[in-house]
Protein backbone atom coordinates (compact mmCIF):
# COMPACT_ATOMS: atom_id res chain seq x y z
CA UNK A 1 0.00 0.00 0.00
CA UNK A 2 1.19 3.18 -1.07
CA UNK A 3 0.22 5.51 1.24
CA UNK A 4 1.32 9.82 0.37
CA UNK A 5 1.60 12.31 3.57
CA UNK A 6 2.50 15.70 3.42
CA UNK A 7 4.14 17.52 6.03
CA UNK A 8 4.64 21.15 7.07
CA UNK A 9 8.56 21.53 8.23
CA UNK A 10 7.82 22.89 11.66
CA UNK A 11 10.73 25.08 13.16
CA UNK A 12 13.76 22.84 14.77
CA UNK A 13 12.63 25.15 18.62
CA UNK A 14 9.01 24.51 18.52
CA UNK A 15 9.86 20.54 17.58
CA UNK A 16 12.10 20.30 20.39
CA UNK A 17 9.64 22.29 23.18
CA UNK A 18 6.78 20.12 21.80
CA UNK A 19 8.73 16.64 22.04
CA UNK A 20 9.90 17.93 25.85
CA UNK A 21 6.23 18.34 26.72
CA UNK A 22 5.36 14.71 25.47
CA UNK A 23 7.83 13.39 27.46
CA UNK A 24 6.84 15.07 30.39
CA UNK A 25 3.29 14.37 30.00
CA UNK A 26 4.31 10.68 30.20
CA UNK A 27 6.61 10.98 33.34
CA UNK A 28 4.38 12.98 34.87
CA UNK A 29 1.35 10.61 34.96
CA UNK A 30 4.03 8.02 35.90
CA UNK A 31 4.00 9.28 39.59
CA UNK A 32 0.14 8.98 40.25
CA UNK A 33 -1.33 6.06 40.91
CA UNK A 34 -3.37 3.46 39.40
CA UNK A 35 -4.17 5.58 36.39
CA UNK A 36 -5.98 2.61 34.58
CA UNK A 37 -9.05 3.36 36.55
CA UNK A 38 -9.54 7.06 35.75
CA UNK A 39 -10.49 5.09 32.35
CA UNK A 40 -13.33 4.43 31.45
CA UNK A 41 -14.39 1.18 30.39
CA UNK A 42 -16.20 1.30 26.63
CA UNK A 43 -16.86 -2.50 26.49
CA UNK A 44 -15.63 -5.57 24.99
CA UNK A 45 -12.23 -5.65 23.28
CA UNK A 46 -12.27 -5.45 19.27
CA UNK A 47 -11.01 -8.56 17.73
CA UNK A 48 -7.71 -7.74 15.61
CA UNK A 49 -6.91 -9.69 12.58
CA UNK A 50 -5.33 -9.83 8.96
CA UNK A 51 -8.35 -10.35 7.37
CA UNK A 52 -9.85 -7.15 8.86
CA UNK A 53 -7.29 -5.35 8.23
CA UNK A 54 -7.70 -6.74 4.65
CA UNK A 55 -11.26 -5.81 4.17
CA UNK A 56 -10.54 -1.86 5.22
CA UNK A 57 -8.18 -1.78 2.11
CA UNK A 58 -10.25 -3.88 -0.04
CA UNK A 59 -13.39 -1.65 0.44
CA UNK A 60 -11.66 2.06 -0.44
CA UNK A 61 -9.83 0.09 -3.39
CA UNK A 62 -13.54 -0.74 -4.62
CA UNK A 63 -15.15 2.14 -3.95
CA UNK A 64 -12.37 3.54 -6.02
CA UNK A 65 -13.00 1.60 -8.96
CA UNK A 66 -16.76 2.34 -9.03
CA UNK A 67 -15.97 5.71 -9.15
CA UNK A 68 -14.78 5.73 -12.90
CA UNK A 69 -17.97 5.22 -13.96
CA UNK A 70 -20.29 7.23 -11.47
CA UNK A 71 -17.18 9.74 -9.81
CA UNK A 72 -19.03 9.43 -6.56
CA UNK A 73 -17.18 7.44 -3.47
CA UNK A 74 -18.94 5.60 -0.60
CA UNK A 75 -18.17 2.87 2.04
CA UNK A 76 -18.41 1.44 5.20
CA UNK A 77 -15.86 0.72 7.62
CA UNK A 78 -16.40 -1.47 10.98
CA UNK A 79 -14.56 -1.21 14.37
CA UNK A 80 -13.34 -4.09 13.65
CA UNK A 81 -11.19 -3.35 10.50
CA UNK A 82 -10.40 0.03 11.70
CA UNK A 83 -9.12 -1.06 14.35
CA UNK A 84 -7.35 -4.31 13.08
CA UNK A 85 -5.50 -2.05 10.20
CA UNK A 86 -4.27 0.73 12.66
CA UNK A 87 -3.27 -2.07 15.11
CA UNK A 88 -1.28 -3.67 12.17
CA UNK A 89 0.18 -0.46 11.38
CA UNK A 90 1.28 0.99 15.05
CA UNK A 91 3.75 -1.75 15.21
CA UNK A 92 5.87 0.56 12.81
CA UNK A 93 4.95 3.87 13.09
CA UNK A 94 6.48 6.46 15.70
CA UNK A 95 3.87 9.21 16.10
CA UNK A 96 5.75 13.16 15.94
CA UNK A 97 4.50 16.44 15.89
CA UNK A 98 6.13 16.73 12.37
CA UNK A 99 4.67 14.05 11.44
CA UNK A 100 4.72 9.57 11.73
CA UNK A 101 7.79 7.97 11.43
CA UNK A 102 8.15 4.63 10.63
CA UNK A 103 10.61 2.19 11.14
CA UNK A 104 10.94 -1.91 11.22
CA UNK A 105 8.83 -2.03 8.20
CA UNK A 106 9.11 -5.51 6.30
CA UNK A 107 11.45 -4.59 3.25
CA UNK A 108 12.52 -1.35 4.85
CA UNK A 109 16.34 -0.65 5.00
CA UNK A 110 16.41 1.98 7.29
CA UNK A 111 13.73 4.37 9.49
CA UNK A 112 11.50 7.30 7.26
CA UNK A 113 11.98 10.95 9.27
CA UNK A 114 9.71 13.13 9.10
CA UNK A 115 10.89 16.28 7.44
CA UNK A 116 12.49 18.50 9.78
CA UNK A 117 13.66 16.40 11.88
CA UNK A 118 16.76 14.95 9.38
CA UNK A 119 19.92 13.95 11.59
CA UNK A 120 17.65 13.80 14.97
CA UNK A 121 18.10 10.49 15.57
CA UNK A 122 21.50 9.95 13.68
CA UNK A 123 23.96 8.54 16.17
CA UNK A 124 27.03 10.66 17.10
CA UNK A 125 30.58 10.81 18.66
CA UNK A 126 28.56 12.94 21.60
CA UNK A 127 25.66 9.71 22.68
CA UNK A 128 28.68 7.36 21.62
CA UNK A 129 26.70 6.09 18.69
CA UNK A 130 23.75 5.02 20.13
CA UNK A 131 21.36 7.65 18.45
CA UNK A 132 20.21 8.87 22.27
CA UNK A 133 17.77 11.13 20.28
CA UNK A 134 16.11 9.36 18.22
CA UNK A 135 12.40 9.68 17.84
CA UNK A 136 11.82 5.79 18.74
CA UNK A 137 12.87 6.94 22.05
CA UNK A 138 11.02 10.33 22.13
CA UNK A 139 7.86 10.13 19.49
CA UNK A 140 4.57 8.76 21.01
CA UNK A 141 4.15 4.80 19.84
CA UNK A 142 0.50 3.77 19.89
CA UNK A 143 0.23 0.13 21.24
CA UNK A 144 -2.66 -2.68 21.21
CA UNK A 145 -5.51 0.14 19.75
CA UNK A 146 -8.80 -0.25 20.03
CA UNK A 147 -11.52 1.93 17.82
CA UNK A 148 -15.09 2.22 18.40
CA UNK A 149 -17.49 4.27 16.47
CA UNK A 150 -20.53 5.06 18.99
CA UNK A 151 -24.42 5.59 18.74
CA UNK A 152 -23.92 9.19 18.94
CA UNK A 153 -21.67 10.28 16.40
CA UNK A 154 -18.61 9.79 18.22
CA UNK A 155 -15.42 7.93 17.49
CA UNK A 156 -13.11 6.56 20.61
CA UNK A 157 -9.52 5.47 20.09
CA UNK A 158 -8.32 3.66 23.24
CA UNK A 159 -4.97 1.92 23.47
CA UNK A 160 -1.64 2.56 25.54
CA UNK A 161 1.08 5.49 24.64
CA UNK A 162 5.10 4.83 24.75
CA UNK A 163 7.92 7.50 25.25
CA UNK A 164 10.84 5.64 25.42
CA UNK A 165 10.29 3.49 28.75
CA UNK A 166 7.52 5.30 30.09
CA UNK A 167 3.62 3.70 29.21
CA UNK A 168 0.56 4.71 29.70
CA UNK A 169 -3.26 4.16 28.88
CA UNK A 170 -4.68 6.59 26.19
CA UNK A 171 -8.47 7.42 25.62
CA UNK A 172 -9.46 10.00 23.24
CA UNK A 173 -12.77 10.81 22.17
CA UNK A 174 -13.20 12.27 18.63
CA UNK A 175 -16.22 14.09 16.54
CA UNK A 176 -15.16 12.58 12.44
CA UNK A 177 -16.54 15.06 10.16
CA UNK A 178 -15.97 16.08 6.34
CA UNK A 179 -13.96 19.68 6.42
CA UNK A 180 -13.45 21.49 2.95
CA UNK A 181 -13.31 17.79 1.30
CA UNK A 182 -10.92 16.08 4.13
CA UNK A 183 -11.68 14.11 6.98
CA UNK A 184 -10.89 15.98 9.90
CA UNK A 185 -11.07 13.90 13.02
CA UNK A 186 -11.97 16.57 15.57
CA UNK A 187 -10.27 16.21 19.12
CA UNK A 188 -12.96 17.14 21.45
CA UNK A 189 -11.22 15.55 24.65
CA UNK A 190 -8.45 12.92 25.40
CA UNK A 191 -7.00 11.21 28.53
CA UNK A 192 -3.17 9.56 28.98
CA UNK A 193 -3.08 8.11 32.59
CA UNK A 194 -4.25 10.45 34.96
CA UNK A 195 -3.93 13.64 33.11
CA UNK A 196 -5.64 15.49 30.00
CA UNK A 197 -4.18 15.11 27.24
CA UNK A 198 -3.15 18.02 25.03
CA UNK A 199 -5.22 18.16 21.73
CA UNK A 200 -1.40 19.14 20.09
CA UNK A 201 -0.24 15.75 20.92
CA UNK A 202 -2.83 13.89 19.43
CA UNK A 203 -2.94 16.22 16.24
CA UNK A 204 -0.14 13.48 14.55
CA UNK A 205 -2.43 10.72 15.53
CA UNK A 206 -5.27 12.08 14.26
CA UNK A 207 -3.85 12.58 10.86
CA UNK A 208 -2.37 9.67 10.49
CA UNK A 209 -5.45 7.68 11.54
CA UNK A 210 -7.23 9.50 8.99
CA UNK A 211 -5.03 8.71 6.27
CA UNK A 212 -5.39 4.92 7.33
CA UNK A 213 -8.98 5.36 6.69
CA UNK A 214 -8.39 6.48 3.20
CA UNK A 215 -6.14 3.69 2.71
CA UNK A 216 -3.16 6.97 1.95
CA UNK A 217 -5.19 8.42 -0.90
CA UNK A 218 -5.47 12.12 -1.03
CA UNK A 219 -7.49 11.84 -4.33
CA UNK A 220 -10.30 11.12 -2.62
CA UNK A 221 -12.87 14.11 -1.45
CA UNK A 222 -15.02 13.55 1.76
CA UNK A 223 -18.63 15.51 1.81
CA UNK A 224 -21.01 13.56 4.19
CA UNK A 225 -19.80 11.02 7.34
CA UNK A 226 -22.44 9.03 8.85
CA UNK A 227 -21.36 7.28 11.91
CA UNK A 228 -23.90 4.16 13.73
CA UNK A 229 -23.09 2.21 16.21
CA UNK A 230 -20.29 0.04 15.23
CA UNK A 231 -19.74 1.41 11.95
CA UNK A 232 -18.68 4.75 9.82
CA UNK A 233 -19.96 5.48 6.34
CA UNK A 234 -17.69 8.04 4.45
CA UNK A 235 -19.28 9.46 0.93
CA UNK A 236 -17.84 11.72 -1.66
CA UNK A 237 -15.70 11.67 -5.16
CA UNK A 238 -12.97 10.75 -6.69
CA UNK A 239 -10.94 13.80 -7.91
CA UNK A 240 -7.83 12.42 -9.39
CA UNK A 241 -8.46 11.42 -12.73
CA UNK A 242 -8.75 7.58 -14.19
CA UNK A 243 -9.39 5.40 -10.67
CA UNK A 244 -8.13 2.27 -12.07
CA UNK A 245 -4.67 4.69 -12.99
CA UNK A 246 -4.00 6.21 -9.51
CA UNK A 247 -5.13 2.26 -7.42
CA UNK A 248 -3.18 2.07 -4.53
CA UNK A 249 -0.63 -1.15 -4.27
CA UNK A 250 -2.01 -3.58 -1.65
Amino acid sequence: MNVICRFRRPSRPWVAITLAVLFGVLVSSCAGAQPDSSLPDDGPAVPVSKEAASRLFEKVLSAVESAAQTQSVRFTLTDEEVTSALALGAQYVTFTPAGPVIQGLPGSQSAQSAPGLEGMGQPNASDGGNGALSLSNFGLKIEKPQVRFTGDGRMILEGYGRVGSWRQPVRVVMAPRATDGELDLHFVEGRIGILPLPAFIFNPIGKGLASLILAGSDSLKIHEISIQQGSMTLSGEWVGGNPLESLPSP
